[in-house]
């Protein structure tokens, strides 16, 4: 569960700087790289609220077993 909450803000974090870089590619300007740390810190919250609730959503369905055995071989 660690490793999803992790891989979350991870990700989070990973988009906005992505996004970041699309704008100063786009604008020209590297002004917007200002806004940097105000989205990380976003990402932290969104990031933690998204891996924390894909944890409940692994933990409730851990016992349906919805693929075969033979897709994982």
């Amino acid at each position: 569960i660690a490793f999803v909450l992790l891989a979350a803000i991870g990700g989070a974090a990973a988009h906005n700087a992505g996004q970041i870089l699309a704008a100063v590619i786009t604008l020209g300007n590297t002004m917007v790289v200002g806004y940097l740390p105000f989205l990380l810190a976003v990402a932290l919250v969104t990031g933690s609220l998204t891996g924390f609730v894909v944890g409940l959503l692994l933990r409730a369905t851990a016992h349906l077993h919805l693929t075969k055995q033979s897709d994982f071989r």
